[in-house]
């Protein structure tokens, strides 16, 4: 609470998990949001136990040059936080058995 997080950084990411993780599984799934600080960071993660996402498709999700793509609210998270905070602070996204994506961002002291 102590630590300002940009608007609407986190409903497009979750939003995402609830769709294409856990709402393509017969009996739904869970999503689970952790906020922590690493150091001088505050790290927000969105994890769920969905399907995943397949590699070939991971590296074309965050492509501000794919247009074919259905990503558009996770590569614009992307562009808002790399704007804010710099290139190295963008989302990182891994997928193995669901999907995890995770947000750093630099704490001002």
């Amino acid at each position: 609470l102590d630590h300002p997080v940009p608007t609407l950084i986190l409903q497009p990411i979750v939003e995402n998990a609830i769709v294409h993780g856990i709402a393509k599984r017969p009996g739904g799934g869970r999503v689970i949001i952790t906020i922590d600080q690493a150091g001088d960071e505050l790290v927000l993660q969105v994890k769920d136990d969905g399907p995943g996402i397949p590699r070939g498709r991971l590296a074309e999700v965050l492509d501000p040059d794919e247009t074919k793509s259905t990503s558009i609210g996770l590569r614009n998270v992307d562009g808002r936080l790399r704007a804010l905070y710099g290139e190295e602070n963008g989302l990182h996204i891994e997928s193995d058995g669901g999907a995890m994506v995770e947000i750093r961002i630099p704490i001002e002291g």
